[in-house]
């Protein structure tokens, strides 16, 4: 509990038995005026007569005496503060943290009530916790030393004369000066050299004005646990644990900081070659002693660096001042010869990793934190086919892919709001009599600034923004509605995205298209490749069961290169494979019975098979001995314009 302020002395009465020490101290008589009785057993008195009657005078110090009448100016404005305070009752020092107040005598006065909180020895054996005390200096306007409290004396040397020798340097003890004579008041966290070496204080400086006289009150209030806390504290968030350089928090904070002050200065993005091996055959640890070997080898050779740190994984980032054009040259080859040396790692012996470095300069080619790291990882993966010792020094060349790319995220939304996505039917044809059996729809892009786009082209940045589902919908509409515009249509082939038919996007989307589905049972198809199976074919299974419900065919795609467990294959409900076109193509190149036996063994299984990338008859003769059912990308010279709808669905039943 804490006093209410500007108390009157007719009502202090009700403190007397307060279970804290409570007291107002007179400074007109030096006395203290009234105690309860915590307050006799604090100051270790007989009574209260014994309390009243002594003169405490002789404790104080010059620098007590003026920030008590400080103090008295704050009451008197209803202000009140706490603190912790040293007493020292029959030659034992007491810290206490106390309340201190203003309260209104019945004279008319208004002096200081004293309530202690806790001891420092309290607290400190109750909570654990370290306290900080206040040391109190007088100086007059010419900045020496008039008076100090005890404390202060504890902590500085009696040649400690000039506000100035307080400080670390000549410049910050200025600076503080002149803003207490141009303000009045100054307040500043700062470490400052003591008899007990550097600690950190919370400085509270005042300018004091009484008629002719002016003077300069200091507190300084010890925070060095508290900051040496912080400083810990800081230190775990912005140190790899690991390695003990910069993790990324901590060089992201060094290089905004250079920005701030437009510092030229070039970064060093490194990616380690060969470290995934040393990690996974011979153990984390062996890995963990190759990131801390790096570490220690480029804080020992690049001295001069600005900061080292670690990103995550095995990337490293380094800064260095900028330099000419040649100088940088040099830097990238000293830092590839210290990256290729071999490293001894105890338990394994010499081991060789290298790495692929990519280099941006500030504020040459970004003005960013991100847009720095962004660039600088476009060089480094450059830098993986570069022939300048691994080295890439970032060019607007470089650039171009991030500047389509960035064109494409731009447009993209405002593209599907609009409808702006294009489609195209492409024939896929039976084998025998090369008339079409299905269409695959194909989605494009004209792109205002780009040009035509194929969905290749911007399908995985739609995966980013999380505009795959909207895409999805308007080719099944486009699908469903070409399927309705003719009763005699071939059936449509549409690729769906792994991510959503796992999501239940997929489903909603089908869903919400019920209507048109219940009109063209079987005439629509979704293709799904086999490498975004591979590996979560139970995973998917049910989803491909719920959209087998709704009447669609479910093609595998790319069949032959995605490493699909074939012995869970059968189990997913899946009607037709279409082989990869690298697969027709490698006809002429391999023995034919490996490939005969792979699709022989298909149809057995029941499955129609499609394969791309057919154009020439020769190729059309060969996959129709193997047993292929479709054919797609022939030549328009071998395409017959006929639909043999009947046909077809009688091959599906």
């Amino acid at each position: 509990m804490v006093i209410a302020k500007m108390l009157k002395e007719e009502d202090i009465h009700i403190f007397d038995t307060f279970h804290s020490a409570m007291w107002i101290y007179d400074s007109l008589h030096n006395r203290i005026r009234w105690g309860n009785t915590e307050a006799i057993a604090f100051w270790r008195k007989k009574d209260l007569s014994d309390l009243r009657d002594y003169d405490y005078s002789a404790e104080q110090t010059e620098a007590d005496r003026a920030v008590i009448k400080d103090d008295l100016d704050e009451y008197r404005l209803g202000n009140d503060n706490s603190q912790w305070c040293s007493f020292t009752p029959t030659d034992i020092t007491k810290e206490v943290y106390c309340h201190f107040s203003g309260i209104e005598l019945s004279d008319g006065r208004v002096e200081t009530l004293v309530q202690v909180i806790i001891s420092k020895e309290s607290l400190d054996s109750e909570l654990s916790i370290h306290t900080a005390s206040t040391l109190v200096s007088l100086w007059n306007i010419n900045g020496q030393l008039t008076s100090s409290n005890r404390l202060f004396k504890e902590y500085y040397s009696h040649a400690t004369k000039s506000f100035i020798d307080l400080f670390s340097s000549l410049q910050q003890g200025e600076n503080l000066w002149s803003e207490v004579i141009e303000h009045g008041f100054a307040e500043q966290e700062l470490c400052l050299p003591t008899l007990e070496g550097n600690r950190w204080y919370q400085l509270t400086i005042n300018l004091n004005k009484k008629g002719h006289t002016e003077r300069i009150t200091l507190r300084q209030q010890d925070t060095t646990a508290r900051k040496h806390r912080e400083l810990h504290h800081q230190k775990l968030a912005t140190t790899d644990q690991l390695t003990q350089i910069h993790n990324r928090f901590g060089v992201t904070n060094i290089i905004e900081k250079i920005i701030k002050n437009r510092t030229p200065f070039t970064l060093f993005l490194i990616d380690l070659d060969k470290f995934k091996n040393v990690n996974d055959y011979y153990g984390h640890d062996k890995g963990d002693a190759l990131l801390k070997a790096v570490a220690f080898r480029l804080q020992s050779i690049f001295v001069d660096a600005l900061a080292i740190s670690r990103l995550g994984g095995d990337e490293f980032l380094m800064l260095m001042p900028a330099k000419g054009h040649d100088a940088k040259k040099q830097e990238g080859s000293k830092l590839m010869r210290c990256l290729n040396t071999p490293y001894h790692i105890s338990g394994l012996g010499n081991v060789q990793s290298g790495g692929s470095i990519g280099v941006v300069s500030y504020p040459t080619d970004a003005d960013s934190m991100s847009e720095l790291l962004l660039l600088a990882d476009t060089a480094m993966y450059t830098s993986k086919s570069s022939k300048f010792e691994g080295c890439s020094f970032f060019n607007r060349e470089m650039a171009q892919p991030l500047l389509r790319r960035q064109q494409i995220r731009n447009g993209l939304q405002e593209a599907i709001d609009k409808s702006q996505l294009l489609h195209h039917f492409e024939p896929i044809m039976l084998i025998d009599d090369r008339t079409i059996a299905f269409h695959e729809i194909q989605t494009y892009w004209l792109h205002p600034e780009i040009g035509m786009l194929q969905s290749e082209d911007f399908i995985h940045i739609a995966d980013e923004m999380s505009l795959m589902s909207a895409i999805e919908l308007q080719s099944l509409t486009r699908a469903c509605k070409q399927i309705l515009s003719d009763h005699n249509s071939a059936p449509v082939l549409v690729k769906i995205s792994i991510n959503e038919i796992q999501s239940g996007r997929t489903l909603k989307n089908l869903q919400s298209l019920s209507t048109y589905l219940t009109k063209v049972p079987f005439k629509l198809q979704l293709a799904i490749r086999e490498k975004d199976i591979a590996g979560r074919e139970l995973n998917v299974k049910k989803q491909l069961a719920l959209l087998s419900e709704l009447h669609i065919s479910i093609v595998l795609d790319d069949f032959s290169t995605g490493g699909i467990d074939l012995t869970k294959l059968s189990s997913l409900p899946i009607n037709i494979l279409r082989f990869h076109k690298g697969f027709t193509g490698s006809l002429n190149t391999q023995k034919n019975c490996f490939l005969s036996s792979l699709m022989l063994s298909a149809k057995q299984a029941k499955y129609q098979l499609i394969c791309k990338g057919v154009n020439d008859v020769d190729t059309i003769k060969q996959l129709n001995d193997m047993g292929c059912d479709f054919i797609q990308d022939l030549p328009i010279h071998l395409i017959e314009k006929k639909i043999s709808i009947n046909r077809l669905l009688n091959v599906q039943k």
